[in-house]
């Protein structure tokens, strides 16, 4: 199964390492690639691996380069990009989560 993960894909950090913006995803990078979830959508394998509830966040958008939108609220540039079983995950500042399952349809969530 093809993965990837990118670290400030649209170059918004250039002034922090990339250590460090990794670090800042927490547990996540690894939740999203784990070998015995890789064959379960990334929702239901990161709802089984918190054990939270996770209510999405409405009116959120994400537009084709992870840039998220939320109203009255600067746009959100990620910090890495899972790519993963035909989704794309995104992770934020704040703990925000942001996945675009392969039908394009966008659920973004907080995960702290």
């Amino acid at each position: 199964m093809k993965m990837s993960i990118k670290i400030d894909p649209n170059g918004k950090f250039l002034d922090v390492e990339p250590q460090r913006l990794y670090m800042a995803c927490g547990i996540l990078p690894i939740w999203a690639i784990s070998p015995e979830f890789v064959d379960v959508p990334v929702m239901e394998a990161f709802t089984i691996q918190y054990r939270f509830p996770m209510m999405p966040m409405s009116g959120c958008k994400i537009n084709d380069i992870g840039e998220m939108r939320y109203p009255q609220d600067p746009v959100q540039h990620p910090y890495c990009r899972i790519k993963r079983m035909g989704e794309t995950i995104y992770l934020y500042a704040y703990s925000v989560v942001g996945i675009v399952d392969k039908h394009g349809n966008v659920t973004v969530v907080r995960m702290d």
